[in-house]
């Protein structure tokens, strides 16, 4: 390895590198994937043989405490949000693994790969835990409709406690670490530091740049390269599922 810090063989590290990190992602969304299609098919199964009243709400304790008539908005809301609340996290990680990090001078560089790596990991985990949570709770609601058990799996509670632990403990460890990407400070510029790539200083769009997301210009984290179609094609869809949830949760109120 080279004395000088800013070689690049001692600025990159196995973890850090994005392999890691996109094999991470990966397991997230495969998890997503499996377990959202698994509880959607189990309500499609059972739809015919779920009664005229469902629960569509459980207190704390997992018994449900209010019902509505059966409808496919009713009984598909929660499988559906299963498979897209895991889908799109995972998919923000394994976008995020790809960002492009200009290098830096000096320690800079690392810190950057940290932040990234922290950031991905954090998303993955928190994709595989949401997922987990709401497999969960779907799964148990249906069980709990077609009669097979009285009330949800006790686990839910937990799983619930532990995803908001998780985030919350999370985001505020990475602010008090640097996991956090923040304003980049000395060495050389990076290109998405280019004020003509910036519209009103908020939305960076450079159809020339590669990188799907790139480090925001002031504070913390990341956003998205609007110049990038795919990063165009994923926002307009995390948008339209955003919106079908809503709608579902509407109608089956």
């Amino acid at each position: 390895m080279s004395d000088d810090p800013s070689d690049p063989g001692d600025l990159l590290d196995p973890p850090a590198s994005g392999g890691g990190l996109r094999l991470l992602s990966i397991v997230a969304l495969v998890w997503a994937v499996l377990a959202g299609v698994y509880v959607l098919q189990y309500a499609v199964r059972s739809y015919d043989a779920l009664p005229e009243q469902i629960p569509v709400h459980f207190d704390g304790s997992g018994n449900p405490d209010r019902y509505t008539e059966k409808s496919p908005a009713g009984v598909y809301v929660l499988p559906v949000t299963t498979l897209l609340a895991g889908l799109m996290t995972a998919l923000l990680a394994i976008g995020l693994s790809s960002t492009k990090l200009t290098r830096h001078s000096g320690g800079s560089h690392v810190a950057r790969l940290r932040s990234r790596w922290m950031t991905g990991g954090f998303l993955s985990g928190l994709s595989i835990l949401v997922t987990t949570m709401l497999a969960v709770i779907s799964g148990g609601a249906l069980d709990v409709s077609l009669g097979t058990r009285t009330q949800l799996p006790g686990i839910a509670l937990w799983l619930g406690i532990g995803v908001g632990v998780y985030a919350v403990g999370g985001v505020i460890y990475m602010a008090a670490t640097g996991g956090l990407a923040r304003n980049k400070s000395g060495g050389e510029a990076a290109a998405s530091d280019d004020a003509s790539r910036w519209l009103w200083g908020l939305f960076y769009y450079a159809p020339e740049d590669p990188a799907m997301f790139v480090e925001k210009r002031m504070g913390l984290g990341y956003t998205l390269n609007f110049g990038n179609k795919l990063a165009i094609v994923m926002t307009v869809v995390f948008v339209a599922a955003f919106g079908g949830i809503l709608a579902l949760a509407f109608m089956s109120s």
